[in-house]
């Protein structure tokens, strides 16, 4: 994930099966808060999402470009998954 200077976390890679795959989050969209909470780093993401539980639902605001209206704000509702079991 990066940076941008308008705050937010743009989306850098999107891992198969992961709940931002789910949620259909796509790489290039930036992440612009959390519950409503304004998010401008990297770091501020992870801290807002590292002490929740898995099953927890998480409300995601994020900005997405249109060749056609430029960046567009929209949200959604993430369900966060546990750690994988998988070796």
């Amino acid at each position: 994930m990066t940076t941008r200077d308008e705050g937010g976390t743009e989306i850098a890679e999107v891992a198969s099966g992961s709940a931002a795959e789910l949620a259909n989050l796509h790489v290039g969209y930036v992440i612009t808060s959390v519950d409503e909470k304004p998010v401008n780093t990297p770091m501020e993401l992870t801290a807002d999402l590292q002490n929740r539980t898995p099953g927890s639902q998480v409300r995601l605001g994020y900005m997405f470009h249109s060749s056609a209206l430029g960046y567009f704000p929209k949200e959604t509702v993430v369900i966060l998954a546990g750690p994988s079991n998988e070796r």
